[in-house]
C-alpha cells in the first residue's frame, strides 16, 4: 500500500484506493507533499567524478577480455580523478590484503 491512500495500479491495470482513505490534496499546507523528495547533501564534485570514472573502468573490465585496447585508457582515467578526489583530504593508513594460500589440488 502507498502512504496517504495513494492510488496504485493492480496487476490488471485497475486503479485502487486503500479502503476508507481519501486521496491526498497535493500542496495542502497541513500535509507534506508525498511526492516531494528530501534534499540530501551532495557529494563533492571531485568525488563524484572519481566514482563515475571508477564505475566506467570496472564495467569495461567486466565486459572486455584482458588486453583489449579500451581497458588501458579507462584504467588510466581513474588515477587523476582519484588524485583530485583525495587532494586536501587528511591522510589515512591503508593496508593491502593478501589472498590466503590456495589448497593443493586433489586429483
Amino acid at each position: 500500500m502507498l502512504p496517504g491512500g495513494l492510488r496504485r495500479k493492480t496487476a490488471r491495470g485497475a486503479s485502487t484506493l486503500r479502503k476508507g482513505a481519501t486521496p491526498p490534496i497535493l500542496g495542502a499546507p497541513d500535509r507534506p507533499d508525498p511526492f516531494c523528495r528530501r534534499r540530501r547533501p551532495a557529494l563533492p564534485r571531485e568525488l563524484s567524478d572519481f566514482l563515475i570514472a571508477l564505475s566506467i573502468a570496472l564495467h569495461k573490465h567486466a565486459m572486455y577480455p584482458e588486453g583489449h585496447p579500451t581497458l588501458a585508457p579507462s584504467a588510466d582515467a581513474v588515477l587523476p580523478e582519484a588524485a583530485a578526489a583525495l587532494a586536501g583530504q587528511p591522510s589515512a593508513p591503508a593496508a593491502e590484503a593478501h589472498a590466503p594460500p590456495s589448497a593443493p589440488s586433489q586429483g
